[in-house]
């Protein structure tokens, strides 16, 4: 697949800029996220969205930050949506699977793994949950019959524009294929992607990153949870001259040079 250079660019500047000032695997996602939760906060949008959303992190910062915003969180895994549901009152937080069905759909969720070490148990309510199984690596599972919902469905009557955050393990082409109308709609954008997919039958970032610009999305910054393992924050291609982008960017920016001050003091 043709890839765009700018998008690598974007990547390698942000790569090495964590790394120099020591921010790097998950202090640099904390350091994403923050810098994203700013940017919907300050973006004029009418619905959040958080799809794989486990304790729903997301929604609970955009529902104390902008109360006029409806928020709706997507959770597949039946043991973590009974385990924070009754945290989660003020948010729509839904028991479903985000793909391209609307039909009932299985999801695995890994309970013991083949690792370097030996072996490693995993919870009921571990974070790995997905419609894919993994490439390699799986001793044991838990499978769960749930309901398949597409994103524009549940979107269909909610207010546009919308905020999209998206952790899936490796369902990322079956949520956006489920929500193309959602997307074109879609001020901002937090995705969780891998370099090398290691889930079956799933998008690489090639993949995903060519999708999503087809929608006129582009990239505007990632982390480094790991070399492969990454999130990264998309807006469409019109509002790279919003105030609120740009204000992203010096926001961001601003909080890498005190940490790099910080560091060499």
């Amino acid at each position: 697949m043709t890839q765009n250079r700018e998008v690598f660019l974007v990547g390698d500047v942000w790569l090495a800029w964590l790394t120099a000032i020591g921010i790097t695997g998950r202090g640099s996602e904390n350091f994403l996220q923050d810098a994203f939760f700013n940017l919907v906060s300050s973006f004029d949008v009418g619905t959040a969205v958080e799809v794989g959303a486990h304790e729903a992190t997301f929604s609970r910062e955009i529902a104390r930050r902008r109360p006029d915003v409806e928020v709706i969180a997507l959770e597949a895994n039946p043991e973590v949506h009974r385990k924070y549901l009754h945290e989660l009152k003020s948010i729509k937080y839904l028991n479903v699977a985000a793909g391209e069905s609307e039909t009932m759909v299985v999801i695995s969720v890994p309970r013991r793994l083949r690792v370097r070490e030996g072996e490693r148990s995993l919870g009921a309510t571990n974070r790995i949950g997905s419609i894919k199984s993994l490439r390699s690596g799986l001793i044991s599972e838990d499978l769960w019959e749930v309901q398949g919902v597409r994103l524009d469905s549940i979107l269909q009557q909610s207010t546009a524009p919308f905020a999209l955050w998206i952790d899936v393990e490796g369902a990322q082409m079956e949520v956006i294929r489920g929500g193309e109308a959602s997307l074109k709609d879609c001020a901002a954008l937090y995705i969780e992607m891998e370099m090398r997919s290691g889930w079956e039958d799933a998008a690489d970032f090639s993949e995903i990153n060519e999708s999503l610009e087809a929608f006129g999305m582009t990239l505007i910054a990632r982390d480094a949870i790991t070399t492969n393992m990454f999130n990264a924050v998309y807006v469409p291609k019109l509002m790279l001259s919003h105030p609120a982008v740009k204000a992203f960017i010096h926001d961001a920016c601003a909080r890498a040079l005190t940490a790099s001050r910080e560091a060499y003091q």
